[in-house]
């Protein structure tokens, strides 16, 4: 890709590891048990509501599963258990396509901008041996529109001269919001959830060459 960007931007779950199942497994195994139609029910709660904070969605969540409120300590006990099935599956998750080249070759700051849990995602960076390859790790509990405006400061660029690469409307809403430039990550076969005048992109070798 031939572009005028100074800073690039990726998103974590779907853009730099292929996880976005893992968090679906995760909300699966921690309402197990209550039956499918509720447990689908569930999934599709969660999908329809990316970027929301861990513990409120696991209490929304829990209602929906059991209809009544949940107490605090239970709604610790799930949020505990499900950051330890996400952190789990998230070990296993290969990177997507031309991450890692990309991430080797770049001659661009390049930040990771996610709603996961900023210690989380730094942990499993750490983990992987990947934290030389970014200016910054940053997430929750900061809205990425927040984090985007970080990092203009941190550079000292304007918005316009970041791009961003995400995988859910919320990352492009945060983008448009700041005025940052966007691309989306679709794999291949799959609906795009953007926009039809959004540039889409299956995996992250048609970034290489960023500069």
């Amino acid at each position: 890709m031939g572009g005028t960007c100074s800073v690039l931007c990726l998103d974590f779950d779907g853009v730099i590891l292929e996880s976005v199942d893992v968090k679906d497994q995760a909300y699966g195994r921690l309402f197990e048990g209550i039956g499918d139609d509720v447990r689908d029910r569930i999934l599709v709660e969660h999908r329809s509501t990316p970027g929301v904070p861990r513990p409120e969605k696991v209490r929304r969540l829990y209602r929906l599963a059991f209809g009544r409120q949940a107490e605090d300590a239970e709604a610790d006990r799930l949020v505990a258990r499900y950051a330890g099935l996400v952190a789990a599956g998230m070990r296993a998750s290969p990177p997507v396509p031309g991450f890692m080249a990309l991430a080797q070759s770049c001659d661009l700051p390049l930040y990771v901008v996610t709603a996961a849990p900023e210690d989380e995602v730094r942990g499993i960076v750490a983990e992987r041996g990947w934290s030389g390859m970014f200016r910054d790790v940053m997430g929750a509990p900061r809205a990425k529109s927040d984090l985007l405006r970080d990092v203009c400061r941190r550079e000292n660029v304007a918005p316009a001269d970041i791009l961003f690469v995400g995988d859910r409307p919320n990352d492009h809403r945060a983008a448009v919001e700041v005025g940052a430039a966007f691309i989306g990550r679709v794999p291949s076969g799959a609906p795009s959830p953007f926009p039809a005048d959004v540039t889409v992109v299956p995996d992250l070798t048609r970034l290489l060459g960023a500069r």
